[in-house]
């Protein structure tokens, strides 16, 4: 895995969601990737938002699937529908903790090549009603 911070980030947040956010967006990276493959983190701070990328070198997300991924209960690889452990939450889970502090997540992804989750935390007029929830 490769960590790369340009300075420290501040934000104003849950840090259990956040935490849960980055459980869920790293813990996808490492499932759908191989073995000997990177996982890179990216992120940098500036006066207006907090930048945050992680890139994965996995299987990558077909383009039919990228506009439903952050849907409750889809999963873009289709082996794992009749897998019990998993339910098709967690990238609606980490969708509603973005947007629950104000920010917004992305997702750029090819097939073969892999897949990057950027996210934006916005720090004027950030929406903190939820945040200790």
């Amino acid at each position: 895995m490769n960590i790369n911070f340009k300075g420290d980030i501040y934000l104003r947040c849950n840090y259990k969601q956040i935490y849960r956010l980055f459980t869920n967006l790293i813990d996808n990276a490492c499932e759908y990737s191989e073995a000997g493959t990177k996982i890179t983190i990216k992120g940098y701070d500036s006066k207006v938002a907090a930048f945050i990328s992680i890139t994965d070198e996995g299987k990558g997300i077909p383009p039919e699937n990228l506009p439903y991924i952050f849907d409750r209960f889809v999963r873009s690889d289709s082996t794992r529908n009749m897998d019990k452990k998993h339910f098709g939450l967690g990238l609606s889970i980490a969708k509603s903790i973005v947007e629950n502090h104000g920010g917004e997540i992305k997702c750029k992804s090819q097939v073969g090549i892999g897949t990057t989750f950027e996210i934006v935390f916005f720090k004027e007029g950030a929406a903190y009603e939820n945040i200790n929830s």
